[in-house]
Order: structure tokens, then sequence, then C-alpha cells
């Protein structure tokens, strides 16, 4: 970019990201063999929403939609089983659109190649409505099962949450799949690279009673380890050093997820939309980060054999990540530098080497500041205190860099290229 992605005066309106803003890191998409039959109606799926995702306004119109839908049933033909299934009630909702019929089917189906397309939602901030999207997917189901072992802890869960604060509770959360992209086209294909969808909102079907999330791991891994894991070398003191990344980045995820839901009884996330819609969605991430570390450190932590260290390092490493994307174009993003401010002032994170990089102080005092965002929280956004939250973002937003003593760290940040994903994808026919 031809600005200081730190500069926190740029607007979000600002032109959205294209590939030569960005270090590309290859990353292989490798199609299932046994599917090799389907290579031709995946090519020409990649062809059709590829050439409307560029032109126009970038959405599948309705005779686009009926084209998909009629690759979606050819491909049902050239399966079998749950997989076969699942692409005709795709092929229909593309037609006639969602039923709560095909959504309980959908989610009941274990699919061993999924495919999903339609006009997906992208990056909040950057075109409302979704834009032309077909990706497929293969269940990891080695991961999914780790995963799954979590509903036998959720009352571990539940008291621990009542242990922040004893009216707080987690309402249900979405089924979780662990999911590795095997195909991408449109915009999931462009910058940056998209870890989870969320099924069928993301699809245009808001309000859904049932709920999918598709968390898509070799994606995430990929951004830990070629991504993540760089900037931990070149502007912290830390590395992942035998970190399970695979194991801990799909409970982190996960507790990600399970963050989104926890709630005090007034809790109502509409005020705060309607105060300031992008500080609103900044601190639901920030709630689903904080309680979700929290939740993956001292709940599942000890139980799966994470040490608060390891937690602690890989929460690290993705919030250096996300605040590396720069400020004011993604909500989730400025959240981590609010969190990253929180930190500074916690003493928890302290800045080492003349100001260029940074150090957890002590795992234990990091614990203990995320367990203090976490009250903090519960005090504003949980209970919809609009005039609190305005004043913890004049502490700890973007503009509390300069006060912390962060500039320097973030001018030398701003000196390295931006990196993202770049799917390198064949399919052999």
């Amino acid at each position: 970019m031809s600005v200081n992605r730190f500069n926190y005066q740029v607007s979000k309106q600002g032109e959205w990201f294209t590939s030569s803003d960005f270090h590309q890191v290859p990353m292989e998409l490798t199609f299932p063999q046994e599917y090799t039959a389907l290579a031709s109606v995946a090519s020409h799926i990649a062809t059709l929403v590829n050439t409307y995702s560029m032109q126009g306004d970038g959405k599948l119109d309705s005779g686009a939609m009926s084209k998909l839908a009629d690759l979606f049933e050819e491909a049902s033909y050239l399966c079998s089983g749950d997989t076969a299934r699942g692409l005709l009630v795709k092929s229909d909702v593309l037609r006639q659109g969602y039923s709560r019929q095909a959504i309980k089917e959908l989610n009941e189906l274990n699919e061993s190649l999924s495919f999903v397309g339609g006009n997906i939602s992208t990056w909040y901030g950057k075109v409302p409505g979704g834009l032309a999207t077909c990706f497929a997917t293969t269940a990891n189901l080695q991961l999914n099962e780790y995963c799954e072992t979590v509903c036998h802890y959720q009352d571990n869960v539940h008291e621990y949450i009542c242990s922040l604060n004893k009216r707080l509770s987690i309402n249900e959360v979405p089924k979780y799949v662990v999911s590795d992209l095997v195909f991408m086209s449109g915009e999931g294909d462009n910058h940056p690279k998209h870890i989870a969808y969320f099924l069928p909102e993301d699809e245009g079907f808001k309000h859904s009673p049932i709920k999918k999330t598709c968390y898509l791991s070799n994606v995430h891994q990929a951004k830990i380890t070629e991504i993540s894991d760089q900037l931990l070398a070149e502007f912290t003191t830390h590395s992942y050093r035998n970190l399970d990344i695979k194991k801990v980045g799909a409970l982190g995820v996960l507790g990600h997820e399970f963050g989104h839901f926890v709630k005090l009884p007034e809790t109502d996330f509409k005020i705060a939309s309607n105060w300031n819609r992008w500080q609103s969605i900044m601190y639901q991430e920030i709630a689903a980060d904080v309680f979700g570390f929290l939740i993956l450190c001292e709940v599942w932590g000890p139980i799966y054999g994470f040490s608060t260290k390891e937690v602690c390092l890989y929460y690290f490493g993705e919030l250096m990540r996300y605040i590396n994307r720069g400020v004011n174009k993604f909500p989730d993003s400025d959240g981590m530098l609010f969190q990253l401010n929180y930190l500074v002032e916690f003493s928890a994170v302290e800045l080492c080497e003349n100001g260029t990089k940074l150090r957890i102080a002590d795992p234990e005092i990091l614990l203990a500041a995320m367990r203090s965002l976490g009250r903090c929280l519960c005090e504003s956004l949980l209970k919809n205190d609009c005039e609190l939250l305005a004043d913890l973002e004049q502490r700890f937003g973007i503009r509390a860099i300069e006060r912390n003593g962060l500039q320097q760290f973030f001018d030398n940040l701003s000196k390295k290229k931006n990196s993202s994903l770049f799917y390198q994808q064949s399919i052999q026919k």
C-alpha cells in the first residue's frame, strides 16, 4: 500500500486490498484423487465464478446462480452417498433459497467432499451482500474428533465463566466442523484469505435457527506457520518451538466461537450496533478473543495438556498476525490492537530491543490481564454501556499507540510488507 497501514487516519472506505499490496505466500490446495471425475465440473465452476467475481458488481446474478446450480447437480451424479445428496440439496438452495428443512438436512450429512457456492459474505466493510464465491472442503476427521471431545467438558466451561461473573452464561454454540480447503474460486481466492465460513449466514440466510462453523484448518495452519511464525521471529522474542499448532489452533478457533456466545441476561448487541456499528463488531471480536483465550487457557488447556505459556504463545502469534494487517480495515484487527494496548498498560507485554520488539513479560501476568479485560467487557459491552465503550476505546484503541510507547514498534512493522496466502490449485483430470 502507498500509505502506512498503521496510520489511524486512513479511511475505512478506502480502496480494498489487492494482490499487489501483499507479499504472497504460496499454499497448495490438493483436490482429493477419489473425486477426479469432478475435475471438468470444478473447472467450469471456477470459470463461471471467477468471471462474475471480476466483472460488474462482482456478484452472481440469477442466471449465473442457475448455472452454478446446474453444475452442482451435474457433480452430484458423479458422487455417491452424503456427498451426492449434499450437492443436490445445495443445487435446490441456489435455485429456490434456503428452507429450515434444507439447513437441517445439510447439518446432519457427513459429506466427504462439500461444496459451498453463491454470493458469499466478505470481510465486514468491504462489500455488503456478498460476492461470487465457490469453494470445496474435505472433512478433517482426526481434528474433528479431537474438537468434538470438548462437549464432555461443557459443565467445566460454564463453571469457569461463572467464576468471572456469576451472571454470565454461554448460549448454544453452532456445530463446529473442522475442514481442509481443496478448491477455491471467486472472492475467497482474493486477499486476505478467510479461515472460516459461517453457514448458512455467510450464504445470505440470516438469523438461521441452525448454524454451522466451517473452519478451514489447513488454511489456518498455513497462516500460522508461514506468516505468524515469521512475525514472531522478526518482531518478538518468541517462537512456536515444539507447540502442536494444529491442535491448539483448532481449539483456539473453537474457543473464539465459544467466546462469541458469552452473555449476561441483559446483553443486546443491537444497542452497541446502533451506537457505532464498527466498534460494536470490534468489541464483539475482542470479547470472543478474550473469553475464548480464557476458556482455552484455564479449562481446556489443563485437560488437553497445553500449558499457560503455550496458550499465551499461540495467542501472541495470532495477535501479531491480525495487527499486522493494519488498522481501520478490519474490526478484528482493530480489536487485537486494543488488546495489545491493554496488555502493554497492564505490563503483561513489554517493549524490548530499543522499542523494536515485543515480549510477553510473564504468562501468568498475561492471563491475569485477560481476566481483567474479560471483567471490563462484562461491565461495558455485555451491559450495553456505550459510554463506557467509548471511554475504553479512547484509552486502549488505535490512538493509544503513541501514548503507550508503541509508535516506534509500529513504524518498524510498517516497513515490512503484509503477507497473504496465494492458493496454488490444480485438479488432476
